[in-house]
C-alpha cells in the first residue's frame, strides 16, 4: 500500500445487540440441557473428571478449590 492512501473504513453495525438472557436460553435449550439441584457441600464437579459439560449457576453459590500435592 502506498503511503497517504486512504483506506475506506465501515461503517459500525446499525444492528442493536441484545443482551444475553439465561433464564430464556435455559428454557429453550433442549438436547443435553439438565437442571440440577444441588445440597450444601456436595460437589458438583472434581478435578481429574473430563471437562464435558459447562455449568450455569443459576442460584446459590458454589466454591472453587483447587487440590495441589505439592506441600
Amino acid at each position: 500500500m502506498p503511503f497517504g492512501r486512504r483506506v475506506p473504513t465501515r461503517h459500525p453495525a446499525t444492528k442493536q445487540i441484545k443482551r444475553f438472557d439465561p433464564k430464556s436460553f435455559l428454557m429453550s435449550a433442549g438436547v443435553g440441557r439438565a437442571i440440577l439441584r444441588y445440597g450444601s457441600k456436595q460437589p458438583v464437579f472434581s478435578q481429574g473428571e473430563p471437562a464435558d459439560a459447562v455449568f450455569y449457576i443459576l442460584e446459590g453459590r458454589v466454591r472453587l478449590s483447587v487440590i495441589s500435592k505439592q506441600v
